[in-house]
């Protein structure tokens, strides 16, 4: 990363200068000692000659202070830093105040570190071919591996560096995606929910579950259709994901996305495709 060096520091006689080091790292030393807390990044300091009080052994070191309101004020950005392992940008004082031997830390931020959209925008692949609910088996021996790395698997195999499209990656496709074709997804569901109810009049108990896609879709199963014990158990991944993506009988159903936009379902004997991205 950049590293950027401010000097100043006036006196009667001239000018006498200091290095400031302003990089940005995410910690990966933290010591708090009595009222003095010691810390270090994973960017090290710039290669000039340190300040005169510090110590060779802790000259990549910075202490704070906790008996004042601005070192504890920086003492809580650092925990909140390493908590989110977030980068920091810390700005020298030029001088060992805290304690001797450690190069007191003026100012310290959060780092703002720029985004290369370039890299980490998402790109259509294209389909797979089509392949049955129960990919996951059918693309490796044991142990079977998950959904996600086994679609990757299949993408990889017909789109060399391609992975399986997920969720965030359709939204973030937009109008780039064709939408040609119905494909098994994944990540589907956002959410369960699962009640049950008593008849009125009868007295009798009812199960529902609430099925949330994270297309804004609600589906209901309960058991006037059938579909109650199914969705209130853990054969839920039965007829939501072929149990995994590793059964291909008809007696097994996986989530479909249509070419509509909308999700299904389909037996998981029947061969949907896979969309693939970069």
């Amino acid at each position: 990363m950049n590293q950027r060096f401010v000097v100043a520091m006036m006196a009667a006689c001239g000018v006498v200068t200091y290095p400031v080091a302003n990089a940005a790292g995410t910690l990966d030393y933290l010591k708090v000692d009595g009222t003095v807390v010691q810390f270090s990044t994973t960017e090290p300091k710039p290669a000039i000659p340190s300040l005169a009080c510090v110590a060779d052994n802790m000259a990549q070191n910075w202490s704070v202070s906790l008996s004042n309101e601005s070192g504890r004020a920086i003492y809580s950005l650092i925990v909140t830093a390493m908590s989110k392992e977030l980068a920091l940008d810390i700005v020298s004082a030029g001088d060992c105040g805290d304690k001797d031997g450690l190069e007191r830390a003026g100012e310290v931020s959060i780092a703002s570190l720029a985004v290369d959209n370039s890299k980490t925008a998402v790109e259509w692949a294209g389909y797979t071919d089509a392949t049955p609910g129960n990919f996951a088996r059918r693309v490796n021996t044991q142990p079977i591996k998950g959904a996600v790395l086994a679609a990757t698997q299949v993408c990889h195999a017909k789109y060399p560096g391609a992975r399986v499209m997920l969720w965030d990656d359709y939204v973030a496709l937009g109008p780039q995606y064709p939408s040609t074709e119905s494909i098994w997804f994944i990540d589907a569901v956002q959410n369960v929910n699962f009640a049950m109810a008593q008849g009125s009049q009868s007295g009798s108990i009812s199960a529902h579950s609430n099925i949330f896609y994270k297309n804004g879709q609600v589906s209901q199963f309960n058991n006037d259709r059938g579909h109650g014990s199914i969705y209130n158990r853990k054969e839920f991944t039965r007829y939501a994901s072929c149990s995994e993506w590793g059964d291909g009988t008809s007696v097994s159903s996986g989530t479909v996305l249509t070419s509509l936009g909308r999700f299904g379902s389909d037996s998981c004997q029947n061969a949907q495709k896979i969309a693939c991205v970069k």
